[in-house]
């Protein structure tokens, strides 16, 4: 049995041409003690953590760039902002 844990190298490394990369993008708030919780809505990921809360939720089929890409960023905040925002609404 063999377990590849090489990433985007295993293209090269196992000549393999059917090797599709899929680009996600985090972004990481500072820790909030009083949140001690996550959640999952649609395509939207928070994971509570002790050293920040991460928010997630890219999936970029396709794409080998490595570089942060602020305008996702922002997305991805306003795209939970607006999930929170939401409840307030209730």
């Amino acid at each position: 049995m063999v377990f590849n844990c090489t990433g985007l190298g295993a293209k090269a490394l196992f000549n393999d041409d059917e090797l599709t990369p899929v680009k996600g993008q985090l972004t990481f708030l500072l820790p909030q003690p009083e949140v001690e919780y996550s959640v999952v809505p649609e395509s939207l990921y928070m994971f509570s953590r002790h050293d920040g809360i991460v928010l997630g939720g890219t999936h970029d089929e396709g794409s080998w760039s490595l570089d942060v890409d602020n305008q996702v960023r922002d997305q991805i905040i306003a795209k939970h902002k607006e999930f929170f925002d939401s409840m307030r609404a209730c």
